[in-house]
């Protein structure tokens, strides 16, 4: 079991995506309060917790289709910087960076199998 969960987040961005997760998290997790006070928020409320549903959607793409990984990483970057403007400066800054973070880590991130091709034709 170990070495299964070891090779999946190994051949996965596995980190970028617990980033992301955290972000989506975060941006959600601070309008949702009382009924009353995310209605009062208005847009500002409503914004936060629909940035944060697409940024944990991200991270799921972003884990689990690690091919699609770049169009999602592009994405979380994007609504990332986005929800500093819209919500709760982006989930008091936090939630903004992670999601940066996290989209930079995803766009980076490279398998194993592709590094060990590349090499094996320069070799």
């Amino acid at each position: 079991m170990r070495t299964r969960s070891r090779n999946f987040r190994y051949t996965r961005p596995f980190w970028a995506s617990l980033y992301v997760l955290l972000a989506g998290l975060i941006i959600t997790w601070l309008p949702l309060g009382p009924v009353n006070d995310v209605v009062a928020a208005g847009v500002g409320g409503y914004a936060g917790v629909v940035l944060g549903a697409v940024l944990i959607a991200m991270s799921l793409v972003i884990l689990l289709i690690p091919i699609q990984r770049g169009l999602a990483a592009i994405v979380a970057i994007v609504l990332g910087i986005a929800s500093y403007p819209v919500t709760n400066l982006g989930g008091f800054i936090v939630g903004m960076l992670l999601a940066v973070f996290g989209g930079c880590m995803a766009l980076a991130w490279t398998s194993d199998i592709s590094t060990t091709r590349s090499k094996g034709v320069g070799a």
